[in-house]
């Protein structure tokens, strides 16, 4: 998909701006140095509960639910899940509630 075609798409703004790209001196070290091996840092993009990818989806989930008149974010996970942490830091953030379903799946 290209920029113009998403950038029609609603979306609220969550991320302080592009993901910061680190280089890993001592894997590459270790790796013997021939590669070098570098690190997109999703984790320090949003401030939201570690971030990540899932913060980017949901700048779009949550302008649709927004302009359809939402007010609560639904979401399931498994207990460790990041995606069910990132929805219910959106929904705070966002003035909105969230309601998480919270499964077993690891032991």
């Amino acid at each position: 998909m290209s920029r113009a075609a998403l950038e029609k798409f609603p979306k609220v703004n969550l991320l302080f701006g592009k993901s910061p790209i680190h280089r890993l001196d001592r894997l590459t070290d270790y790796l013997g140095g021939d590669v070098e091996i570098w690190a997109k840092r999703e984790d320090v993009n949003s401030g939201l509960a570690y971030g990540g990818n899932k913060t980017r989806k949901l700048e779009y989930l949550a302008a649709d639910a927004i302009a359809k008149g939402c007010d609560t974010l639904v979401s399931i996970g498994g207990v460790q899940s990041n995606h069910t942490r990132q929805v219910a830091a959106v929904a705070a953030h966002l003035g909105l509630k969230a309601v998480l379903v919270q499964e077993h799946w690891v032991e």
